[in-house]
Formats: C-alpha cells, sequence, structure tokens
C-alpha cells in the first residue's frame, strides 16, 4: 500500500490462493460484487448466509431492524491464518478538521472540542453501534457484542486502515478493481495482481 512491496510479491499471491480455495470450495455466495453491506446483513440475519465481514456499525443496523444481539448475531475476529502474524485490527478512522482559511478559527476549534468529548462520543456510537475514540465516554448501555468487539480492539497488538484509506486515491481506485476483478473471476488473480501491480509502479515511482 506504501510502494514498498510488490502486488505480485509471493506473499500477496498466496493469500489470493487461499482466498481462492474458499471460492472453490463454495464458502462464497455466487454474486459478492452483486451485493452491498446491508444485502450482505440482510442476508445473516435472515438465515441465508452464516456470516458477513463487517465493521462495528452493523449492530447498529441490525438493532434497528430488531435483531438482538447475542441472539440473532454474535461476533469473533477473523481467524488466525499464519501463526505469529499479529492480528490487528482493521478499521477506518473518521475525523473532523478545520480549513486553513477557517473564517472563525476559534468558534470552529470549539465545536471540535465539543465533538472530542466524552458525551458526544458516547450520543455518537451508541446511535450508530460504534466504538468511541474517546476512552473516557461511558460506553456501559451498548450491547455485549460491542463490548467483546471492544476488548477484540483494545488488546490488538496491531491497527490497520481498510485498504481504501491506507494507501494513495490512485492506487485505491486499480487496487479495489483488481480485487473487484478476483471476485468476479478467482481463477484469473494472477491476471488481477499484476494489473494492479503495473498501476503502483507508475503510481509509486521514484518513491
Amino acid at each position: 500500500m506504501a510502494g514498498k512491496a510488490k502486488y505480485t510479491d509471493p506473499q500477496v499471491t498466496q493469500t489470493f490462493d487461499r482466498w481462492k480455495q474458499l471460492f472453490d470450495k463454495g464458502y462464497f455466495n455466487d454474486n459478492p460484487n452483486g451485493y452491498d453491506w446491508p444485502d450482505a446483513s440482510d442476508m445473516v440475519s435472515s438465515g441465508k448466509a452464516a456470516m458477513t465481514l463487517m465493521g462495528t456499525w452493523i449492530s447498529g443496523y441490525w438493532d434497528g431492524n430488531q435483531v438482538k444481539a447475542g441472539e440473532g448475531y454474535d461476533f469473533f475476529p477473523f481467524p488466525e491464518i499464519t501463526p505469529g502474524v499479529p492480528q490487528a485490527a482493521l478499521g477506518p478512522v473518521d475525523g473532523f478538521a478545520i480549513s486553513a482559511g477557517a473564517g472563525n478559527k476559534a468558534g470552529a476549534e470549539k465545536v471540535l472540542a465539543c465533538l472530542a468529548a466524552p458525551e458526544a462520543q458516547q450520543a455518537v456510537a451508541l446511535t450508530q453501534g460504534a466504538l468511541a475514540p474517546n476512552p473516557k465516554a461511558d460506553l456501559s448501555k451498548q450491547n455485549a457484542i460491542l463490548h467483546k468487539a471492544a476488548k477484540v480492539v483494545g488488546e490488538a497488538p496491531a491497527f490497520a486502515f481498510n485498504y481504501d484509506l491506507a494507501t494513495t486515491p490512485e492506487m485505491s481506485d486499480a487496487g479495489l478493481n483488481a480485487l473487484a476483478q478476483f471476485v468476479n473471476n478467482p481463477a484469473d488473480a494472477a491476471s488481477a495482481l499484476k494489473e494492479a501491480q503495473s498501476t503502483a509502479e507508475g503510481v509509486f515511482a521514484g518513491s
């Protein structure tokens, strides 16, 4: 994602080989690129699918659909694949920023201070079904599933951003296209990765 390794390196191709094995065994639905996350969530809550890889906000979605935590859904961290490789917590970190040319910078800073305060963080987390960046936010009213997720994230030895946030916008577009290409045709992983690497060589040239 930073141009220091290649999309065609053995560590990457081996990962896609493992992923392809799951496709070959029929562990995914027949049109993965055709569903967005609410569709996938509904498939799980209705019993049409066993699980989905998703962020904590899915809890807020299911709670809103009257799917009871601990009965209608549960959570577990992604299984260890390679022993010794740290199990990183993964997710986006959303934030607020002030424009360099803000007309009322002092006022904007007060707004940010309010949004970062425990009370505001609590309100957002409880409404959305998410974890709060401010550790002082009282989330004791959240359901047991989110408490479990918070423990896993809090104890994770590493934290990683989503792919599209961890690389450049240009590389993100090409990489996500390669992932979609692979999901559409798992047998042609080599071609998808080669195409992504071709873009990477231009994006990270001289870095």
